[in-house]
């Protein structure tokens, strides 16, 4: 390989290592790749607008006075994937309400309860229901016998939407930085 002809400069090599090999970002399949999950972020995030708007359907309800009868967590069994066992939770209150001079007991906290892993994120979600409590139920109109205690269950919504926004975009905006790359 040449050496540099100058006396004091250091050695210096010349090697085939400036030859442009090509970028991850090159890579037609990766660019695509960003493509796909951009477009599943973005339709994870669509998904939690149609989840807003069915938890949020409820507000309109009216709303009567009713009592608390009990509240306790419910313990379920699941199988993963894998096949191990998981344990969820959920938070399961009676409440009794009456319209019309009718009579009604639910025990929906919302239209959309969760199962939580933790045992005490549910216990957390019966705190503002101790029995003989009085407590505002929604109920639905054309059929009294759906209730609810919360107005709306949107965290749900909003995570998905959240989350789903954030990867669709970045992957969206890695997409199109990978292709403007390409053609530069």
């Amino acid at each position: 390989m040449p050496q540099s002809s100058h006396p004091n400069a250091p050695d210096t090599q010349l090697s085939d290592s400036s030859k442009t090999k090509p970028s991850r970002q090159d890579n037609p399949l990766l660019r695509y790749l960003y493509l796909l999950i951009a477009l599943g972020g973005l339709t994870y995030a669509g998904l939690g607008f149609v989840s807003l708007s069915e938890a949020t359907r409820n507000e309109s309800w009216p709303r009567i006075e009713g009592q608390i009868l009990s509240n306790s967590v419910k313990e379920y069994e699941r199988k993963k994937s894998d096949g191990s066992p998981l344990t969820t939770y959920q938070a399961s209150v009676e409440y009794q309400y009456e319209i019309g001079g009718v009579s009604y007991q639910s025990s929906a906290l919302s239209l959309h309860p969760a199962e939580r892993t933790l045992k005490g994120v549910a216990q957390t979600e019966l705190e503002p229901y101790p029995v003989g409590t009085k407590v505002m139920v929604y109920y639905n109109p054309d059929d009294p016998n759906q209730a609810v205690l919360r107005s709306s269950d949107t965290v749900g919504a909003f995570q998905a939407i959240s989350a789903g926004l954030c990867i669709g975009l970045v992957c969206l905006v890695l997409f199109f930085i990978s292709k403007r790359r390409l053609s530069d």
